[in-house]
């Protein structure tokens, strides 16, 4: 679940909240896809359901399945928009394409795909996808941190720029603290680690039905398990060049400068990456 959404989000939150950026994966995604794949997948799997509200027509009745229906129609809807303009904003930032044609192409190419594939086709391509943004993220990651000199450098320059708790997960989320991120601790751990993340990782129909897909329980069981594990670390690729687009232009994100959080990534791959790894990053 890597995809154009968490690579300009992470990039941007990370610009301008620092490293408490890891808590969306340490906290919000990690600990309820173990929970996914050790308890909740035998129930869905064993029910020999296709989907998340099929599921809830067994257990409860026809309202139940109708309303998680809606709901989760009307999420993917707005997941989907959401993941079309932030490709619209890379392409228009390296290819000069206006937003909409960017869309409506990316558009139709997902949907062509997708009616001749079906749910394999989409699996395939989420492999694939994986290993190409890996492709373009750690040259990114590695080139950015040269840039800056290194981590400590880039340490010392965002402490001076945003204070120390800046570049620490936890720093200032004591009870009663202010912090831009506007969360504390507990709200941390009780609101994104469990009502949040939970709701999201163990229901939504994407992550359940790629498991469901598997051949056996088993292999369903240990989907979500190994989608977590590379998570523990891509939250460094994600997340340090949004760190990077913050000591490269220290005004990013105010009203003295053009460039907003989400312009972090775009950024980034047009000053430093060739041309073929750009090309690769595009895709």
């Amino acid at each position: 679940n890597l995809g154009a959404t968490e690579i300009l989000g992470m990039a941007a939150t990370g610009a301008q909240y620092g490293v408490a950026v890891v808590h969306w994966y340490w906290i919000g995604a990690i600990p309820a896809m173990v929970f996914l794949g050790l308890v909740m997948m035998p129930f869905y799997y064993r029910s020999k359901v296709r989907s998340v509200p099929e599921f809830l027509l067994q257990r409860f009745d026809k309202s139940a399945h109708l309303l998680s229906s809606v709901l989760f129609a009307f999420a993917a809807i707005l997941i989907a928009g959401v993941n079309l303009y932030a490709l619209s904003i890379v392409v228009e930032a390296l290819l000069g394409w206006p937003q909409w044609v960017a869309i409506v192409v990316a558009g139709l190419f997902v949907l062509v795909y997708i009616t001749i594939g079906g749910l394999s086709s989409a699996i395939y391509n989420e492999v694939l996808q994986f290993f190409v943004i890996l492709a373009a993220l750690i040259p990114l990651t590695v080139l950015g941190l040269k840039r800056v000199g290194g981590w400590d450098a880039m340490s010392d320059s965002l402490t001076k720029q945003h204070g120390g708790d800046f570049m620490t997960a936890w720093g200032g989320t004591g009870i009663g603290d202010p912090n831009p991120l506007g969360a504390n601790w507990l709200t941390i751990i009780l609101g994104l680690g469990f009502v949040l993340s939970f709701g999201y990782w163990t229901t939504n129909f994407a992550e359940v039905q790629r498991a469901l897909s598997a051949k056996n329980l088993s292999a369903a069981k240990r989907t979500p398990l190994i989608a977590a594990f590379p998570k523990i670390f891509i939250v460094f690729a994600v997340m340090i060049p949004g760190l990077v687009a913050a000591v490269i232009v220290p005004k990013i994100g105010t009203p003295d400068s053009d460039l907003t959080y989400n312009d972090a990534i775009p950024l980034l791959m047009q000053e430093l990456l060739p041309n073929g790894v750009l090309g690769i990053a595009v895709t």
